[in-house]
């Protein structure tokens, strides 16, 4: 069975969307958007350093600190909905397999996975 995690089993409370700010920066340095900068982003296990750096989006320190911030304050702020591990652990206990998908960029699938101690 595949839960969908944001909105499903889990909250963002504090949304700040790093990833996204980060292209919003790259725009304003001129570097223009493409279709695939968002699949890109959600399709490989990067920090925000590595993705400024494989975009071709340079960031100042400050840019940088100001995005790893929220980021943090992101992840700090994922709750599962109560019911999320009780409802997990009925599944696997009766032999059915749990994957856990999302589309959002890496380190927030990272942080639920941790959640629920999955691999």
């Amino acid at each position: 069975m595949v839960f969908d995690v944001y909105g499903t089993i889990a909250a963002i409370n504090d949304k700040r969307s790093p990833f996204a700010r980060l292209l919003q920066i790259g725009a304003a340095k001129g570097r223009a958007r493409t279709k695939g900068d968002s699949r890109t982003l959600m399709t490989h296990p990067w920090s925000l350093r590595g993705a400024a750096e494989f975009l071709g989006i340079e960031l100042t320190p400050a840019e940088l600190e100001e995005l790893e911030h929220d980021l943090e304050a992101e992840l700090d702020s994922i709750t599962l909905y109560p019911d999320a591990v009780p409802t997990m652990r009925a599944l696997q206990r009766r032999g059915i397999k749990i994957a856990l998908c999302s589309n959002l960029a890496e380190p927030t699938l990272s942080q639920s996975r941790a959640s629920f101690q999955c691999n």
